[in-house]
């Protein structure tokens, strides 16, 4: 917030809510209302990735009338959110990579979501998350090798390709910057010596809103994040104080009317 200002809303993909710390998470930013989609048990243990948190502004017209529309039972984790309001709906994800501990994960959320993006019809006002899927070699992976191959990311890549075109939905990321490498993700595995940075995380909003686009910002992650000895790339924030994620956010300015 110190840095993006008090935009309408926060979509938080891949957040980690667990029981106890919900009135916490909803009492985070004032003059916001928090929608969780999973709250997560300490036993057993779920997925680290489950939930995603909407935070949305009082004051804002996304705000009358809002409500949170009720996970699917093909999405018990809540990785795929929906907010509802009088102007649209927001449908924000996280789409674990499918490693060989969450193929089967993604492979079931891969044959549901797009119908599910689908069903909100002209109300639809963006799809954005972590999505985990990369469509250039040279554009959204460095160095090139960190390039994910094998027949399930593949698949993945596919269906979200496929999504996009179906649904008539436009990136606004790359729909600015489509020679650019704009990566939102640093990752690192300091026990390997491997660090890479990867623009897996997407903004896509129905073709005719597009032209409501009005501006697209992605801050630049080498500034906005550091490299600690041992840990994962981390965010900063306005004092250079550790947060906790290693994304950065895409931020869109959209009229709504």
């Amino acid at each position: 917030m110190q840095r993006i200002g008090r935009v309408d809303a926060i979509v938080i993909a891949e957040c980690t809510i667990k029981r106890g710390e919900e009135a916490t998470a909803r009492a985070l930013l004032d003059g916001y209302d928090c929608y969780i989609t999973h709250v997560q048990e300490t036993t057993p243990r779920e997925h680290r990735g489950a939930g995603v948190a909407f935070y949305i502004r009082r004051d804002s017209v996304l705000a009358r009338n809002g409500r949170l529309i009720r996970s699917p039972a093909w999405d018990r984790w809540g990785m795929v959110g929906q907010y509802s309001c009088d102007v649209g709906v927001i449908v924000g994800a996280y789409l674990p990579t499918p490693t060989k501990k969450d193929k089967a994960l993604r492979e079931a959320l891969d044959d549901e979501y797009p119908l599910l993006v689908k069903s909100h019809g002209h109300r639809l006002l963006c799809f954005c998350g972590d999505l985990n899927a990369t469509f250039s070699k040279t554009l959204d992976v460095a160095p090139p090798d960190a390039w994910f191959v094998g027949t399930r990311y593949n698949v993945s890549r596919t269906t979200l390709e496929k999504c996009i075109e179906d649904l008539h939905l436009v990136d606004v990321v790359r729909n600015k910057w489509p020679a650019t490498a704009k990566y939102t993700a640093f990752q690192s595995r300091p026990d390997k010596q491997q660090y890479w940075r990867a623009r897996p995380d997407h903004f896509l909003v129905p073709q005719g809103r597009a032209s409501r686009v009005e501006d697209v910002v992605v801050p630049d992650g080498e500034q906005w994040v550091r490299h600690v000895s041992g840990e994962h790339y981390k965010s900063l924030d306005a004092e250079g104080t550790l947060c906790g994620s290693d994304h950065v956010p895409i931020v869109v300015t959209m009229r709504l009317s």
